[in-house]
């Protein structure tokens, strides 16, 4: 009796586990970047840098997305490097190809990170609906956690930590990513971040 009770039990979680993700589908297609770049860019605003699919580093499978920074540049009187990855796809510039997303829309994201990277911050970036060029890029605050507690931003170490998070699109926002990167480069020490297994559901 007391086997079939526990049975039962897990018959309704497993049933239950389905119905919430069928229901809450991950938005992203390539999350565990198994697949190649689809899903995954990186943004370069200043300095040298080069963002890319990489296997010497995984959270789980095969495959994780890489940034990798390597120098700063001098410009109008500060030397400075600002590099993103871009979870959603693109290179930060034109919306074309990134994830989409419905206006005024609440939705959830987690990802694992890893490497030696400065502080990082997590920002939504958007595009207007009917603009997808620079021009048209707009943005919105996110919400981050880790276990469950308020972060202002993330601190990279040599072992995965999850974050989480929440944001709300703009009402003339289709199109976003969520860039995970910084602009405050102490030297030009060559340094890594490694993002894996991404989510990101809609919540209302």
């Amino acid at each position: 009796m007391k086997t079939t009770t526990i049975a039962m039990w897990l018959a309704v979680l497993l049933f239950a586990g389905i119905r919430m993700q069928a229901e809450n589908p991950n938005l992203l297609m390539n999350s565990g970047v198994e697949s190649g770049n689809d899903g995954w860019g990186y943004y370069r605003g200043g300095g040298k840098g080069k963002g890319e699919v990489t296997d010497t580093e995984t959270h789980s499978g095969k495959k994780s997305y890489g940034l990798k920074f390597t120098k700063r540049i001098e410009y109008k009187k500060r030397t400075f490097a600002s590099l993103y990855i871009c979870i959603g796809g693109g290179d930060g510039y034109k919306g074309s190809k990134v994830l989409k997303v419905k206006p005024n829309t609440t939705y959830r994201f987690s990802f694992w990170v890893k490497g030696d990277f400065p502080e990082c911050e997590v920002k939504l970036q958007g595009w207007k609906i009917d603009d997808k060029s620079a021009k048209g890029r707009v943005f919105s605050d996110v919400k981050l956690f880790k276990d469950d507690k308020p972060v202002k931003n993330i601190k990279p170490t040599n072992k995965w930590s999850h974050y989480s998070g929440e944001f709300t699109t703009l009402p003339d926002m289709d199109g976003a990513i969520i860039k995970v990167g910084t602009s405050n480069f102490p030297d030009d020490q060559p340094k890594y971040l490694f993002i894996d297994d991404a989510l990101v559901t809609k919540i209302h």
